[in-house]
């Protein structure tokens, strides 16, 4: 009984892996990916470059609380106080 259970268990394994191998997608175009690589690797974003600032702090000193564009993501972020002018593509 252990032997047919044990034998039942490994094919089933076996049926489990086939199955899952054979619905992996396998028509992908080497063209579209290349394509895809090349754009990512040149930088094109297709937005259009702003102004952004490598520092920014939010102090409570007074100054009106303005959205400012962050550098690094290019993400706008509020802010009171900021420096370092640079420019991103959005």
């Amino acid at each position: 009984m252990k032997k047919y259970l044990s034998i039942s268990a490994v094919v089933l394994i076996f049926a489990f892996i086939a199955n899952v191998s054979n619905n992996l997608p396998r028509n992908v175009s080497p063209d579209i990916f290349i394509e895809n690589l090349e754009a990512l690797a040149s930088g094109e974003s297709g937005g259009q470059p702003m102004d952004c600032y490598s520092n920014i702090e939010k102090v409570d000193d007074g100054r009106p609380v303005e959205t400012i564009t962050y550098c690094l993501d290019c993400q706008s972020i509020r802010g009171t106080h900021w420096w370092n002018q640079s420019r991103c593509m959005r």
